[in-house]
């Protein structure tokens, strides 16, 4: 009789430790918010750290979001590393920038990084690491940010 009373207790205890680690592990996926990269884009410029990126909101708070996923709303270009299997001709970039610093300027430009203001964007090269300013009135697209659905904080 002893030893059925041992097995009820620990089966007892088994059953609340892994409703604990469920409840645990729930709450995490649940704590994942999406947010739009309004004012800020910045992804580390080494791919094999760049499982998170930063993206500030139009509010000015800066969230750690996973990059497998963010992309434009309005035109689902997704911000992808070719370097790492991503698609080229799919991908999230800035058009008709230019750099008073520079004699000659990219047709387009993928950025690692974006600052967003009211009339242009600008924005740090993923391939040369220099900066350009890309006019909204140059291109719509340069008006767009990203949006990134799985975001931790």
């Amino acid at each position: 009789m002893s030893l059925t009373i041992f097995y009820q207790k620990a089966n007892i205890g088994l059953v609340a430790v892994l409703a604990l680690l469920i409840a645990l592990l729930s709450s995490q996926v649940a704590a994942l918010q999406a947010q739009t990269c309004a004012n800020h884009f910045y992804a580390n410029a080494d791919p094999h750290k760049r499982h998170t990126v930063s993206c500030v909101d139009a509010k000015g708070v800066d969230h750690s979001c996973y990059n497998d996923n963010c992309h434009d709303l309005k035109t689902g270009a997704k911000f992808d590393d070719p370097a790492s299997g991503g698609d080229p001709t799919s991908e999230f970039m800035f058009r008709k920038c230019y750099n008073g610093a520079l004699d000659a300027y990219p047709i387009v430009v993928a950025p690692i990084q974006y600052f967003q203001y009211p009339k242009y964007v600008a924005v740090q090269s993923r391939d040369d690491g220099h900066w350009y300013n890309c006019d909204h009135s140059a291109d719509e697209v340069n008006s767009h940010v990203l949006y990134c659905p799985s975001c931790i904080s």
